[in-house]
Parts: structure tokens; sequence; C-alpha cells
């Protein structure tokens, strides 16, 4: 049998609503949007779906990238709601939300199929408060909080992507070229 290339199709998962549990947080810094034509703050969040079922020994995981805003059209607003069932007061919006707290909070997450450049791709389209008396359930994976600092390694579980966006971002690449250069042999020598 000879070697054979052929296009490699993607994992999809029927549309639908599932129960997915919040296994990653990471802060993305600021990003440029060319199609917007501005700069904002974001943050990605890493969900498990472990009820699908699938051929691969991972369980599924899907990706929302967020606006890094509690304002109160925010859609990570939304979605902070959703996970701890309740709305955010003002006040508690003013003071943040440590994002990190969150991490193994079971929501409901309502996934669409969307094509593009050629490839179906799935997406959280809307994260609502789990059903009463639904069993919450237990993640596989690790739990992963990423908070962007230049000096840190991104953890090794991160998946390649999102380690690009971080280090696409304006704090990566100005912490990156504002690292101290290791010093030359001749600054180590001592003068005698």
């Amino acid at each position: 049998m000879s070697l054979l290339a052929q296009k490699k199709r993607g994992f999809t998962i029927p549309e639908g609503a599932y129960q997915g549990i919040l296994v990653g947080v990471y802060d993305l810094g600021t990003q440029t949007s060319e199609k917007y034509q501005n700069e904002a703050q974001k943050v990605a969040f890493i969900w498990e779906l472990p009820e699908v079922d699938t051929a691969f020994d991972a369980p599924v995981t899907l990706c929302k990238i967020y606006t890094n805003s509690l304002h109160e059209k925010a859609t990570l607003r939304s979605h902070v709601e959703a996970i701890l069932g309740r709305s955010l007061s003002d006040s508690e919006a003013e003071k943040g939300v440590e994002l990190n707290q969150l991490l193994g909070a079971n929501a409901q997450l309502y996934v669409v199929q969307t094509e593009s450049n050629g490839r179906t791709r799935m997406n959280i389209r809307n994260v609502t408060p789990l059903m009463p008396k639904t069993k919450k359930l237990k993640s596989y994976s690790e739990h992963v909080y990423y908070e962007l600092n230049p000096a840190q390694d991104i953890p090794p579980v991160t998946p390649k992507w999102i380690e690009s966006l971080i280090m696409k971002s304006k704090e990566w690449e100005a912490g990156v070229s504002d690292e101290e250069e290791p010093p030359s042999e001749e600054t180590l020598k001592e003068p005698f």
C-alpha cells in the first residue's frame, strides 16, 4: 500500500445544548483586530464537554474568546452571570470578578456550527445556568489559569493556536523586547 495524502475532516458535533465545564481561563492580552480596526483586551474560556462521545482519547473542548469587560452589554458579563447563576451588581462589576475562581464551574452551552474558509467550526453561541437539580459533572482535563506574563512560560497544555494569540499580544511583544540581553563575555570578566 502506498502513502496516501488526503484532506482531513475536522471533528464536529451536532448543534445544540451541552453541559460544559470551564477548564481553562487564558489572558490573551491586548489583541489587534484588522476587521474592526481596533485593539481590545481579550480573554479565552476553554470548556470541556464530557458527555460528548468521540473516537478520541481526549474529551471535546471548545473555546470562547471575549473582550475582557463587565459592561452591562458585554457578552463576558452575561456569560459570567450564567456561570455564577445570578446577576452581578454594578458595584461587583466595577470591582471585578476573579476569573480563576470560575474554573470547574458547570453551565449549559449552546453550540452552533459555522462555515469559515471551507471548514466547519463549532462555536459557543450562548452560556446559560444549569437547570435546577442538574447533576454537576467533573472534568477530565487539568484546570488551567494563565495570566499573561512574558517572563513566565505559557502552560504546556495550552493549545498552540491560543499560545500563538498570546504571543501576538502587545504585552507579550513589549515584554519580550524589554527583557535584558544576557551579559556578554566581556562584561562577565572582572577587571584586574
